[in-house]
């Protein structure tokens, strides 16, 4: 239990043709603000972020979905930083 604060994302590639929006989501119920990775200026390694103040409870699943803008797959590593 704590505080949502923070989710950060890192793409291993740079991707092309569109943006990539990722959108944060606890429960099934989706947060706002979304996590925009810009196609302009990608690169491996391109780091975004959004920041929240979201109480979260145990056993609570928060879930970061791609809406697949971009046409290049790219792995991203997602991290979500709490307070208690």
């Amino acid at each position: 239990a704590g505080i949502l604060r923070r989710v950060e994302s890192q793409i291993g590639a740079a991707i092309t043709v569109a943006d990539a929006v990722l959108t944060v989501s606890k429960n099934g119920s989706a947060l706002s603000p979304t996590i925009t990775i810009a196609t302009s200026g990608s690169a491996i390694g391109t780091n975004d972020h959004a920041d929240f103040y979201t109480q979260v409870a145990a056993g609570d699943a928060i879930k970061v979905a791609s809406d697949g803008g971009s046409t290049t797959a790219s792995a991203a590593a997602i991290n979500c930083i709490f307070s208690g």
